[in-house]
């Protein structure tokens, strides 16, 4: 299965007992449908998402990056602290293709930039 969205806030790192780690982060999936009279009505769906394969890989998924996951979904039910059956489905990522990054992130890479070549031009070498 394959979906595209935007991540909506930066992932988190947890170490488990057995020395495994996962990352988890939640993404906005956008779509839509169109109602009984033909209007568009936009909708959003957020997923809850894992990756257990490579914990390096946290430091990509920050908030506003979107992404495209492949991987597969499973349902989860538990009972919350009141004693409520809760329900839900996480999104188990096998991999994952960043399509483009936060405007933070492009501003850094662009006063790097910037760095470099303002540095490039004061060499004082006569050609």
């Amino acid at each position: 299965m394959e979906i595209t969205g935007r991540i909506t806030r930066d992932a988190v790192l947890t170490a488990l007992k057995d020395e495994r780690t996962v990352i988890n982060f939640n993404l906005a999936v956008p779509g839509g449908y169109k109602d009984k009279n033909g209007a568009w009505i936009d909708r959003t769906e957020f997923v809850r998402c894992a990756y257990w394969l490579n914990s390096g890989a946290a430091k990509l998924l920050t908030k506003g990056t979107i992404v495209q996951l492949y991987g597969r979904i499973s349902a989860n039910a538990w009972h919350d602290s009141d004693g409520e059956a809760k329900a839900g489905l996480r999104f188990h990522t096998s991999a994952f293709k960043v399509i483009a990054g936060t405007a933070k992130k492009n501003e850094h890479a662009k006063s790097q930039q910037e760095q470099t070549a303002t540095k490039e031009e004061d060499d004082d070498l006569p050609f």
